[in-house]
């Protein structure tokens, strides 16, 4: 013990009986009173906060051996994701395909290419129109104000997506027909997947709140490794993203695996109570989540009219002229989601009402 705590201890007790030419060892020794045992205490806090610890005190105390203390450790909970204001570009880092917050891995064995015409292919390999096999064809996609997007295509293509179009091009011309809307489930994290299949075989996987699409050119055992390779951002329930201005809105419901039929609204008041039956529905946690890819749907959109230029200071990226929303109608589950973002859950009387002001029945 050092000579300096040694004086501290003999001054606090130094009022104790029975004195003792050696009052810290007599007290420290016999513990006899409980006004001892607090003195000594009391002394004991000040040599520690001297000291700068509490080993010195808890030798003194008798406790050679004291257990070990536990540190607490706390994990930070993951920031949630939030959708991005300009898609992200995918890229490949390290075995994986990366955009933003979505990563898929690469099938062992294959090769990435970012599109053409960034990509030119050597003397020895063909060049637009090129089908490459055993490839993921990566890169920025459907851009409204950039370039075309590439000519080759591949087994699988990771793009970033501006804006969700249920629309199949028919023939070679730019005349589009309204497809079947697409199918829905949720992903871990909580991530809205829209899925569906075109006519020329084509499985497309949109996930809309992180403006990432997926195709896939290949079978379903292919399908299913890229969905299971697939890693998210964590997304917290949210009430559905509408648009500032609504003048017109659009149901697509299916008639066949086929085909569809639009039904479109322009009455100023039953586009207004669209929107508040959308507003007003009860927001839906990841865990809650009840879509299944194998529940049909129907396909909302809300925003401007055909042909009705947009303001001026309309940002396309951030804010499209028109808002999709997949509708899931399995029985007791009419999840809503919206794809700039939000989950909702309607009853059964407000999708009843929503399909009356269309003039469709629903479900």
């Amino acid at each position: 013990m050092s000579q300096r705590v040694k004086d501290l201890l003999d001054e606090a007790v130094a009022g104790i009986e029975p004195r003792s030419p050696d009052p810290v060892s007599a007290v420290v020794r016999r513990g006899r009173t409980g006004r001892a045992k607090t003195v000594v205490a009391a002394a004991l806090a000040v040599v520690a906060v001297l000291t700068g610890g509490t080993a010195t005190a808890t030798r003194l105390m008798g406790n050679e051996n004291p257990p070990p203390e536990t540190a607490t450790e706390t994990t930070p909970a993951a920031k949630p994701a939030t959708r991005p204001d300009r898609p992200p570009v995918p890229r490949e880092v390290k075995g994986r395909v990366v955009a933003g917050n979505v990563s898929m891995a690469v099938p062992r064995g294959w090769q990435v290419y970012p599109p053409y015409p960034e990509y030119t292919p050597p003397p020895s390999e063909p060049g637009c129109g090129t089908f490459y096999r055993q490839t993921v064809l990566v890169g920025e996609g459907g851009n409204p104000d950039g370039p075309p997007i590439w000519c080759t295509t591949g087994e699988i293509e990771v793009q970033s997506l501006y804006d969700f179009r249920p629309y199949a091009y028919v023939g070679s011309g730019d005349a589009t027909a309204p497809i079947v809307p697409p199918r829905m489930m949720t992903l871990d994290g909580g991530e809205s997947g829209w899925l569906r299949t075109d006519t020329d075989g084509v499985y497309w996987l949109v996930l809309p709140w992180s403006r990432v699409e997926v195709r896939i050119r290949a079978g379903a055992d292919l399908r299913q490794q890229v969905l299971d390779s697939l890693e998210t951002g964590r997304w917290a329930p949210a009430a559905l993203a509408l648009p500032k201005r609504a003048e017109y809105a659009k149901l697509t419901v299916s008639i066949d695996a086929k085909r569809a039929r639009e039904h479109k609204l322009t009455d100023q008041a039953k586009v207004r109570r669209a929107m508040e039956l959308l507003r007003q529905a009860p927001k839906v946690a990841p865990g809650d989540s009840c879509a299944r890819q194998d529940q049909p749907t129907v396909e909302l959109e809300i925003g401007l009219p055909p042909g009705v230029p947009a303001p001026p200071d309309q940002d396309f990226v951030k804010n499209p002229v028109l808002s999709s929303f997949l509708i899931g109608l399995g029985d007791g589950c009419h999840e809503v989601v919206a794809e700039e973002g939000g989950r909702v859950r309607l009853d059964d009387a407000s999708l009843a009402e929503l399909g009356d002001l269309f003039g469709v029945e629903l479900p």
